[in-house]
């Protein structure tokens, strides 16, 4: 290696040293006299030699003190870095803000022939370009595109990072010599993100990869006017004559915008509201419906543009809701008469919306069954009773809700005991054990149960019960529909207290991974925190459907208030017609359906998927069942439906609609509609709601990464600033020591042993 040769300049020692070394010269000059004058020549020629060797020695040490060292005439040169540029192509970098648009500035600007070239001197320029995904791209097809490359629907900005910073965690094993690569990413964007996804969740990522992410905005901070609506019906479906509303979400884009006007329109009625933001990007109102028939009814919503909109695809969405004629079908057995079953039943027969078939074990040999609003050949009139040994024709399949209360190894066949959990699984049926446990394990039909049941039973029970309890709902519970004694959550809490405790609850060692506490105990009147507490009312989805325990005995004295608790008046029913209403509902099937067809989505953008289940109740009547689907222009085509579950009375299909408006999903048996719903498909071009620059984003992802805020019309701030991290990763000249050679120790070890021979010979030793 070339190099030039140095001396440390140490003048003081080395002037120390030679005096030293001039000592033992004078030392051993005086020495050598006296032993010449003393005829010792023996002794006077090992002395001379010695003096030579220690002079020599003297200044080979001199010598090495001085530092003597070669430095090459360069540094070392570090390792070519890799530079990754993001390109925003999503259809917001088409806004012509700043000219000629902001895709075609960012193009124009930092992927011109002479900035890539530059950069290139040093690094690896890998440009790709991002929207709806993340892409390598072509420089000189996006020359020639200029500002017409940003189309895309989405601004995926968080995984086109993730991508980049997986890629040089990838590359962190790659390395030149002993020196990894280094890599820099640089994003040129308005800052926008479409999704929920965060940027600055991958800046952990970034530093513990050593990526530092630069940034260069592009864009205005004030965006065109723009106005959104979503809409959805709450509750999905309605009974006759019932009060629901329209819930709709207005979303504001851009400057200027203070309020919107929303309207709901149902052939010639319209509902008109006025929504103000109040500095918020998003406003909400609600639309009261109700519909005097049976049926699917469509509305739509809509919100007027704003001044100076461009965008309106997105200010109108057609919403559907489904209004249920038939009653809820509701079956409540009982192995004995108990007083929860009879209060219960009261309930349910004073509820105009429930059709009851209630069933009673009075004795071995006599089997009760009362009806009310039941619409059967065994039910002549309002209300019917008659007596039968066994309740062999009972199809759990005909009701929409069944509640079990106690005794039930007196009362159900084993036909019946074995179909009740495929009619919560495959059906989707809703159960209600009333009372604690529903059977007496200690029989043998009881042992039987426990073991058919032991799958959809939401706790594991236990042994004994509590005396003298209050049932009181978990914090989060208030807002379950059981619960809702009035629409003000304060009075439901003041119900609850006013309520009186119940007699016992029944004791649960353990309750499912996948069971929800809906209720607690808590022994008589203690103010011990109800999260705490023992079970009281739990409730357990089971494939479809759902069963819901209710562990407290004597619940039924919510429905004997005395004077004291006449505030609470009612809750007993209310409480009840809730239940029922919450559990028949939320199941696969509606009152009445024996096809079961539903939709994962009711409103969807376009692109997106959606699951169409059809369900039937049995396979009885043998009669087949296709799906078909109608477009928003009137063409019908089939839909390709999958069965799942292993079997038939499962099917699954898939809608990805590419075209705005409302679809029809049918469900065909036999040539007749046997369920049907409706899809509203609306272009969400999220892109166009908010176009306004978000800089600061870019900015806290630079400054969280290590990177550096560029100016987006500055290109050379970029390449100066990778000069500089390059300057800092240069190598220095390391100069070469002679004392740090091995063959110099070599060489004074040796002398050292001459010495010692010198010594020798010369009679000193």
């Amino acid at each position: 290696m070339g190099g030039q040769l140095v001396w440390r300049p140490w003048v003081e020692p080395m002037a120390w040293a030679w005096l030293a070394g001039a000592v033992v010269v004078m030392a051993a000059g005086w020495s050598w006299w006296r032993t010449v004058g003393s005829g010792g020549w023996r002794r006077a020629i090992g002395s001379t030699w010695l003096l030579g060797m220690r002079v020599l020695v003297a200044g080979v040490l001199v010598l090495l003190l001085a530092g003597p060292s070669v430095i090459a005439t360069s540094a070392t040169e570090p390792t070519r870095g890799v530079l990754v540029m993001l390109l925003d192509t999503s259809a917001s970098m088409a806004r012509d803000d700043v000219a000629p648009t902001r895709a075609g500035r960012a193009i124009e600007t930092w992927l011109s022939p002479s900035v890539i070239a530059a950069i290139e001197r040093t690094h690896d320029v890998r440009v790709r370009v991002f929207d709806t995904d993340d892409r390598g791209a072509d420089v000189a097809r996006l020359r020639e595109l200029g500002g017409s490359a940003a189309r895309g629907d989405e601004t995926r900005l968080t995984d086109a990072l993730r991508e980049a910073i997986d890629d040089a965690a990838g590359s962190a094993g790659t390395a030149v010599g002993d020196v990894s690569v280094p890599w820099s990413v640089v994003v040129l964007s308005d800052g926008r993100e479409s999704t929920d996804a965060s940027p600055l969740s991958v800046a952990e990522a970034a530093r513990g990869a050593g990526v530092a992410v630069h940034a260069a905005a592009f864009g205005t901070t004030s965006g065109t006017p723009d106005l959104a609506l979503t809409a959805e019906v709450e509750p999905t479906y309605l009974l006759v004559d019932e009060p629901g509303r329209v819930r709709v979400r207005v979303l504001r884009g851009g400057e200027g915008v203070d309020e919107a006007t929303v309207r709901l329109t149902r052939g010639d009625e319209e509902i008109v509201r006025q929504v103000a933001f109040n500095g918020r990007r998003l406003a909400t109102v609600e639309l009261p419906i109700t519909e005097p028939t049976a049926g699917t009814f469509a509305y739509a919503v809509s919100v007027d543009a704003a001044p100076g909109e461009l965008e309106l695809r997105n200010n109108h969405q057609p919403v559907f809701v489904d209004v249920l004629a038939d009653r809820f079908r509701v079956l409540l057995l009982e192995g004995q008469p108990t007083w929860d079953t009879r209060f219960i039943a009261r309930a349910l027969r004073r509820d105009e919306r429930v059709a009851l078939t209630q069933m009673t074990r009075l004795s071995a040999d006599r089997l009760e069954r009362l009806t009310a609003r039941v619409r059967d050949e065994d039910a002549t009139s309002d209300s019917s009773a008659d007596t039968a040994s066994s309740p062999d024709a009972l199809r759990w399949a005909d009701y929409d809700v069944v509640i079990l209360g106690g005794g039930m190894h007196r009362l159900l066949t084993d036909e019946l005991v074995a179909s009740l959990s495929d009619y919560v699984g495959e059906q989707g049926g809703r159960v209600l054990f009333a009372h604690g446990r529903p059977y007496d394990e200690t029989t043998a039909q009881g042992r039987r149960i426990a073991e058919a049941w032991r799958a959809i039973e939401p706790v594991r029970w236990g042994d004994g019960v509590d005396r003298a309890v209050r049932v009181r709902p978990r914090s989060a519970a208030f807002e379950h529909p059981a619960f809702a004694f009035s629409l003000d959550g304060s009075t439901a809490r003041r119900v609850i207290d006013t309520l009186p405790a119940v007699t016992a609850v029944a004791s649960a060692d353990a309750v499912s991974p996948a069971a929800e506490v809906i209720a607690t105990a808590a022994g008589g009147d203690a103010e011990v925190a109800v999260d705490d507490l023992a079970p009281a009312m739990v409730t357990m989805p089971y494939d479809r459907g759902v069963v819901t325990v209710i562990l407290a005995q004597g619940l039924w004295r919510w429905a004997m208030l005395d004077g004291d608790r006449q505030s609470a008046a009612g809750a007993w029913d209310r409480f009840w017609s809730n239940m029922v209403r919450w559990l028949a509902l939320g199941g696969a099937f509606r009152p009445g359906e024996d096809v079961s067809l539903r939709l994962s989505e009711r409103a969807v953008h376009t692109g997106a998927s959606v699951w169409v289940d059809v369900v039937r109740r049995s396979l009885d009547n043998g009669s087949s069942l296709s799906l078909e689907l109608e477009a928003p222009d009137g063409t019908t085509r089939p839909l390709p439906a999958q069965a799942i579950g292993g079997g038939q009375l499962r099917q699954r299909a898939t809608i990805e609609p590419d075209e705005p408006g409302v679809y029809r999903v049918m469900a065909v048996a036999d040539g007749q509609i046997a369920a049907e719903a409706m899809l509203s498909v609306y272009d969400a071009d999220r892109e166009r709601i908010d176009t306004s620059a978000d800089p600061s984003l870019l900015e806290a992802l630079a400054n969280a990464t290590g990177g550096r805020m560029l100016d987006p019309d500055r290109p050379a701030e970029l390449i100066a600033l990778l000069e500089t991290q390059r300057a800092a990763r240069l190598v220095p000249p390391r100069p070469e020591y002679l004392w740090d050679k091995w063959w110099v120790m070599a060489v004074l070890l040796s002398w050292l042993g001459l010495e010692w021979i010198g010594r020798r010979l010369a009679g000193m030793i």
